[in-house]
């Protein structure tokens, strides 16, 4: 059964997906889903230091959001998640993470 945190979890992940494609069709600029991946993060990491990740579904849509951090630091944080997934059992992240890039995917803002 998914708690609050695992509801709220998913529907943070549906907005992350959603805004990507609403950029790839120009409903959404990239800066206002840049805007809106940063709002997302603080409250995944504030869900995250508050020990609210339960579940396989959880960690993998915490990795997600982090994925798109566009730092190292956040990468690392996203395959950290994505190993926890994994370990109980969630097979998007044992085969790579998602359509756009898995989490063997170096960053292109490392350089």
């Amino acid at each position: 059964m998914m708690g609050l945190s695992g509801a709220e979890l998913g529907a943070i992940y549906l907005a992350d997906q959603r805004d990507r494609e609403d950029v790839d069709v120009g409903r959404l600029t990239p800066g206002e889903m840049v805007e809106r991946d940063r709002i997302r993060r603080c409250r995944v990491d504030e869900l995250v230091a508050e020990g609210e990740l339960a579940t396989a579904d959880d960690y993998f849509h915490a990795a997600m959001i982090f994925q798109h951090g566009g730092s190292l630091a956040y990468f690392w944080r996203a395959h950290e998640l994505a190993l926890r997934a994994a370990e109980l059992g969630d097979m998007r992240a044992r085969h790579g993470g998602a359509r756009r890039g898995g989490w063997r995917r170096p960053p292109t803002t490392a350089g």
